[in-house]
């Protein structure tokens, strides 16, 4: 036998001249751990803007998304458009919040 034919296939010469690296493997169910989510934004105060996004407002008022959106169907809350983004003015906020208490 050549001396090539006795390299182990760990160690055997990867397609393009490079020498395979050998890893450690981990224990069988285990698994990388993913990356922690960046820190997000503080969710804002009544005040502290002038017009809220949807979930922001939502988040104010006690509210899920999908209820809120049922509020501006139903006429109850108003909201105003910039292009195509939804907002709800701070001064709406006080108002519904008023009624609603």
């Amino acid at each position: 036998m050549s001396a090539r034919n006795t390299l182990k296939r760990a160690d055997a010469p990867r397609a393009g001249g490079r020498e395979s690296s050998v890893r450690a493997r981990r224990p069988a169910g285990s698994q990388a751990r993913p990356a922690p989510p960046p820190a997000a934004d503080p969710l804002p105060t009544l005040g502290s803007k002038v017009r809220y996004t949807i979930p922001e407002a939502g988040h104010l008022l006690g509210m899920s998304v999908s209820l809120l959106y049922q509020r501006l169907r139903t006429g109850e809350l108003e909201s105003a458009r910039d292009g195509a983004r939804r907002y709800i003015t701070d001064e709406e906020i006080r108002r519904y919040g008023n009624l609603s208490h």
